[in-house]
């Protein structure tokens, strides 16, 4: 069953069964982010249509703000609807993931995927929650290391959600983050990187 087949959070718990909550785990945290950067996202903000369509979003808005968070971590890798298995089961294309850049990584080498990012087409948060679960317990299942936190976001590119498996514990935060803080957003996806590579340094 491909990653996009999952319809919501209960097709998939009912297949690998997890307990859920909602908490706010997340830092009051924010991060500066530089005038030219800020600049291009009000442009945009502005210029945008009553009607774009979602590859807009993703380049404008979704994109941007991670490689903004990951340059900021260089053992870290993101990359970009890039086919990602497990099994039969659990395989697809993430819009984005995040993975372990070791000193001696060699090209196109996937190694061990912590953070998993899915665009709420037609801004339907329920059904990118659940490919973006069945993507979280597959790089869990990959990396089999269940202690180490899979992150996972779902995002419109203007509206942001945020949620953590960690072993077979799903916790969603419980606030939805907007671009208009965008300091805040920044704020929060870098800790979120942080935390990744801190992570995976100690396996």
């Amino acid at each position: 069953m491909a990653f996009s087949d999952f319809e919501n959070i209960d097709q998939v718990i009912n297949k690998h069964p997890l307990k859920i909550k909602q908490d706010r785990f997340l830092p009051d945290v924010a991060i500066q982010l530089q005038e030219c950067f800020l600049e291009d996202i009000n442009f945009l903000m502005d210029m945008k249509s009553v009607d774009e369509n979602e590859n807009f979003f993703n380049d404008s808005f979704i994109f941007p703000f991670l490689r903004e968070a990951w340059k900021r971590h260089r053992k870290l890798k993101l990359w970009s609807h890039r086919p990602l298995a497990y099994d039969d089961d659990l395989c697809g294309e993430p819009d984005y993931f995040v993975s372990y850049l070791p000193d001696d990584v060699v090209d196109r080498l996937i190694n061990r995927p912590v953070l998993v990012i899915n665009q709420a087409k037609k801004e339907n948060f329920t059904q990118g929650w659940g490919q973006c679960l069945a993507e979280m317990i597959a790089c869990q299942k990959i990396n089999d290391h269940p202690e180490v936190t899979i992150y996972g976001i779902v995002s419109t590119g203007l509206m942001w959600e945020f949620s953590k498996l960690q072993e077979s514990l799903l916790t969603k935060d419980s606030i939805l983050y907007s671009i208009n803080s965008p300091h805040q957003l920044f704020g929060i996806l870098d800790y979120i990187f942080a935390e990744c590579e801190k992570r995976l340094q100690k396996i």
